[in-house]
């Protein structure tokens, strides 16, 4: 098979991308020019003018040099302009395969494909711009599942939203509703992004203003309830921020099974598609933030050993599902981890109490003593002992452990509460771990480790009693001196 190029719109993909990598230099010296009143307001133009022939030669080369083709089960790959590159993936070895469509990507009808193996940092080939005939060509060559520009769908996707369906399709789906959506925004981790992008505005404000209009500003807002509405504007702000970031990323979120591979699509202006092979999970994580707790929600994660190093997001299963739902989920869409993360499990016994309040409290005794010496804001010394020592006890209550046929579930909680649920085949090691004063109480710390993008992934509970960790411990060394005798032991996905 003769080699394959990209599409020609990567040329102007990638001097966009070296006109956004050298627009703060170009834009310094373009104000240089404006604030120096006897400059030459046409030099700008001209180092433009000279960027341009430069970078427009060189994209066009790299464009050229960019091939790629699919023989005999191997991806090859060859680029690069002055120091170039061969490079050659097994296709049976490729973890995820990502379809992004950007703003610039859907207007010209390309799409960016990024492949990733096991244990890569960074996706080892990235297709800046192909077709989507040519991305539909590479999906049945690496059987990664549905068409492009399409939403992997099985018919009728699931809402989330169903507990169980009256009915089982070929092809289990499963969609975010509209409300679910906004509820995401308004409860999730994206109300700090919000706060992020309100924070410079504020903190810019002597930029824009001059001294004696910044007095009379807070001169005006010095009453409680001006302060107090203003307040109310800002967390308005930040939520409508948080929604609006949630509705971009998750709006269309979608997730189907299409044999043995879970086709993730979501996103409004960026549209992405991520196909994971289901042989590849290494484990799934139920959260529960917060702020979801009382209401009975939780995300979905994933832990694959290729994908999910760069952005937590993408990793995500599923942003938001009701927990009376999860157990359907799973059964749906990883047959192999089916199993109810919410049902009872062992917990921790009291004496392991003193191990989840004492480090915390110690801690936040001292800062507030610190922080009421030296400064006049002690009292939020206090607030945060005391939210430690709740969290402690918090903690304490919400560990738990359980063991299920071939899988081992984990809670845990810091702010969040975490239930994970790991094949045991997927346990790269397994350590116990106490120290004397543990000892004396018969307690001790059972940690495990998964492979991950990152390298490793690990799990423990803290405090737990010995005789149940020893237990654990011998159940995993039975299973895989078990497996080894057998020569079937395949724990690194």
């Amino acid at each position: 098979m003769t080699y394959r190029r990209l599409s020609p719109v990567t040329i102007l993909l990638f001097t966009i991308t070296a006109i956004k990598n050298w627009l703060i230099p170009l834009a310094l010296v373009f104000i240089s020019q404006v604030l120096k009143k006897e400059g030459d307001w046409a030099y700008p133009l001209y180092i433009g003018a000279v960027f341009l022939a430069v970078v427009v030669p060189f994209a066009t080369l790299k464009w050229l040099r960019y091939r790629y083709k699919i023989v005999d089960g191997q991806f090859t790959v060859e680029h690069g302009v002055l120091v170039r590159q061969k490079k050659s993936i097994a296709v049976q070895r490729i973890q995820t395969i990502d379809f992004t469509e950007e703003l610039l990507h859907r207007l010209f009808g390309v799409v960016r494909v990024q492949i990733q193996t096991a244990g890569g940092q960074k996706p080892e080939v990235v297709l800046e711009a192909v077709s989507r005939e040519e991305v539909n060509r590479l999906k049945t060559l690496l059987g990664s599942g549905s068409p492009i520009g399409e939403t992997p769908d099985a018919g009728n996707p699931i809402p989330a939203g169903i507990t169980s369906p009256a009915w089982k399709t070929e092809e289990p789906s499963y969609r975010l509703s509209t409300g679910r959506l906004l509820l995401t925004g308004l409860t999730t981790n994206g109300i700090g992004l919000g706060l992020a992008l309100v924070t410079p505005i504020y903190s810019r404000l002597e930029d824009f203003l001059t001294a004696g209009q910044l007095e009379a500003l807070f001169s005006r807002v010095s009453g409680a309830a001006t302060l107090l509405l203003l307040m109310a504007g800002a967390m308005v702000t930040i939520l409508i921020l948080s929604t609006a970031m949630s509705v971009f990323r998750f709006a269309h979120f979608t997730v189907v099974r299409k044999e043995d591979y879970l086709i993730i699509t979501r996103g409004l202006l960026e549209r992405r598609q991520v196909t994971l092979p289901l042989q590849r999970i290494q484990s799934i994580r139920v959260t529960e933030e917060l702020l979801w707790q009382p209401l009975g929600y939780a995300s979905i994660h994933v832990n694959t050993v290729g994908y999910g190093h760069q952005s937590g997001e993408t990793t995500l299963l599923f942003p938001l599902m009701h927990k009376k739902e999860i157990a359907a989920f799973l059964q749906n869409m990883a047959p192999h981890l089916a199993f109810d993360p919410f049902i009872n499990m062992e917990r921790l016994p009291k004496t392991a109490l003193p191990g989840y309040l004492l480090p915390n409290a110690a801690a936040f005794t001292l800062l507030p003593a610190l922080a009421a010496y030296f400064t006049v804001w002690g009292w939020l010394g206090f607030i945060l002992s005391g939210y430690s020592l709740m969290n402690g006890f918090w903690r304490h209550k919400d560990a738990g452990w359980r063991r299920q046929d071939s899988l081992l579930v984990l809670c845990y909680r810091h702010i969040n509460r975490h239930r994970v649920l790991i094949p045991i085949n997927r346990i790269q090691s397994y350590t116990l771990e106490s120290t004397p004063l543990q000892r004396r109480k018969g307690l001790t710390l059972f940690e495990v480790v998964v492979a991950s993008a990152s390298g490793g992934t690990s799990y423990g509970i803290k405090g737990m009693p010995y005789p149940s960790a020893m237990a654990l411990f011998q159940w995993l060394n039975q299973f895989y001196s078990t497996k080894s005798d057998k020569g079937i032991l395949d724990n690194k996905g």
